[in-house]
C-alpha cells in the first residue's frame, strides 16, 4: 500500500508540474536581459554604410557625405553620424579647386545641412589655392554656408612649413582668416 501511494504522489506531482509547465507563457522561462535597449518609439530610421551627395538649387555638388551609420531621430533636428567622411570642393573664380575634408569618429550634421559638428579624432585636410594644410583636434564645428571651422578644443595645424599648436581656433576658409584663441605655439621652416 505505501509503494501505492508513493506511486500514486509521484504521478500527481508529475501531473501538477506538466500542468504549471504547459499554463505558463513563454517568457517565464526565458532570462531576464541586462542589456539596455533603444527605446524604438524615439528612432524614426537608422541606415547602415550610407552615401549621400547634398545639391544646391542650382544644381551645384555641395558636398558628400560617408558614415558607417546614419541615425534619424523623432522630433531631433539633427542627424547622427558614426564613423563620417565630409568632402566639399568648391570651384573658385580663376579655375582652381578648393576644399574641405574631414574624418572624425562621430558627428552630428543639422537637417539644414549648414552646421556639422565632429567629436573624436577629428581631421580636416584644407586644400587651397597655394597649399594643402591639415588641422586636427578632439572636435570640431563646421558651418557649410558660412565656410567657418571653430573648435575650443586642443588642434595642431600643419602646413608644408608650418606646425602651430594651441587651444582655441577660428577659420573663415572664405577670407583664409585664421584666429588663434591661446596656447600658442609655432614651428615655421623657411628652408
Amino acid at each position: 500500500m505505501i509503494r501505492q501511494s508513493l506511486i500514486i504522489g509521484a504521478l500527481i506531482v508529475l501531473v501538477t508540474w506538466f500542468l504549471v509547465v504547459w499554463d505558463s507563457p513563454p517568457e517565464s522561462f526565458m532570462r531576464a536581459s541586462t542589456e539596455s535597449m533603444v527605446d524604438q518609439s524615439s528612432v524614426d530610421s537608422f541606415m547602415l554604410g550610407v552615401t549621400s551627395r547634398r545639391f544646391s538649387p542650382e544644381g551645384n555638388e555641395i558636398f558628400l557625405i560617408t558614415s558607417s551609420k546614419m541615425e534619424l531621430l523623432t522630433n531631433d533636428p539633427r542627424i547622427l553620424l558614426t564613423n563620417p567622411r565630409f568632402v566639399s570642393v568648391t570651384n573658385n573664380a580663376d579655375g582652381k579647386d578648393t576644399g574641405i575634408s574631414f574624418v572624425a569618429n562621430s558627428g552630428v550634421l543639422s537637417r539644414d545641412d549648414n552646421q556639422l559638428s565632429l567629436k573624436g579624432n577629428v581631421e580636416a585636410v584644407i586644400a587651397g589655392v597655394k597649399n594643402t594644410s591639415t588641422l586636427s583636434s578632439s572636435s570640431l564645428e563646421y558651418n557649410a554656408h558660412d565656410l567657418l571651422i571653430t573648435t575650443d578644443q586642443y588642434f595642431e595645424f600643419k602646413t608644408p612649413t608650418l606646425l602651430m599648436q594651441g587651444t582655441g581656433l577660428s577659420v573663415d576658409l572664405k577670407q583664409e582668416i585664421f584666429r588663434i584663441m591661446s596656447n600658442i605655439s609655432a614651428n615655421h621652416d623657411v628652408s
